[in-house]
Order: structure tokens, then sequence, then C-alpha cells
């Protein structure tokens, strides 16, 4: 088995927050870009993309996060849109903060540049999703 190899990553460490229960962009850098570009040097490459961030929301108990990683706007695998609890709020109104991770694949038709993007959404309830010091890897 070959040993992984690192395309692209970026790190966040101030924190990004929403409401919505539709999907939104979340920045994955600090100057808000909500974009990373990598590079396949092959067709039919599967990729692994890492999303970890702390994580917290506000709400009543239950109402979680829901996390989507995209690649070219597409879905990965596993696609399973807001039945992904990336964190739960665990107390009544107020923010106990997480340390989550999202681990996915995809496998990239074409060989060249392509793009990755984050998204999240409220599920489960009304809340406030806050996610801080993330960093974001995509490996061959």
């Amino acid at each position: 088995m070959a040993e992984p190899s690192l395309l692209a990553g970026s790190v966040r460490t101030s924190a990004a927050t929403g409401s919505g229960s539709s999907f939104a962009p979340v920045p994955l850098d600090d100057s808000g870009a909500t974009e990373v570009a990598f590079r396949t040097s092959a067709p039919d490459r599967t990729v692994k993309i890492s999303y970890n961030a702390e994580c917290g929301v506000v709400g009543a108990v239950g109402v979680w996060v829901s996390v989507a990683i995209l690649v070219d706007g597409e879905p990965t695998f596993p696609n399973v849109g807001t039945d992904f609890a990336f964190c739960s709020a665990t107390v009544d109104d107020g923010y106990a903060h997480n340390s989550a991770v999202r681990n996915v694949l995809f496998k990239v038709s074409e060989a060249g540049e392509h793009k990755v993007t984050v998204e999240a959404a409220i599920a489960g309830g009304k809340g406030i999703w806050r996610l801080d010091d993330a960093i974001l890897i995509v490996e061959e």
C-alpha cells in the first residue's frame, strides 16, 4: 500500500458561525476563503479529505450541526445530507465545545485542478453553530 500524499491543506484559527437549516459555505482559512484547490496527476484517483474543528452548537439539547464536504460541487462519500451530526448541543442554550472530525472519500475522474468546499447546516431544530480552530487536509 502506498503512503498517502498531501495534496492540499488549510487552517482557520478564527471562529465561523451560522444558523440556517440549508447548507452554507464554511470559511476554510482566516482570510475567509471557502474553497481549497488541489491537483491530481492522474485520472480516476480516490482522495481522502479530513476536516477537523472545535465545534459547538447553541440550541436545545440534541440540535446538531451537519457538515458536508464537496469536491467540484459534488458530494463526497458518504453523502448523508444533514444525517451526519458533526457535533450537538449538549446543554440548553449554551456552547459546550468539542473537537470533531469528518473523513470522506471522493473519486476524481479527471486529472488536474479541483476544489474542495465545506458546508454546514443546523438540523434537529433551531440553533447556532460555531466552528473554530479548524484544519482541512486533502490526501491521495
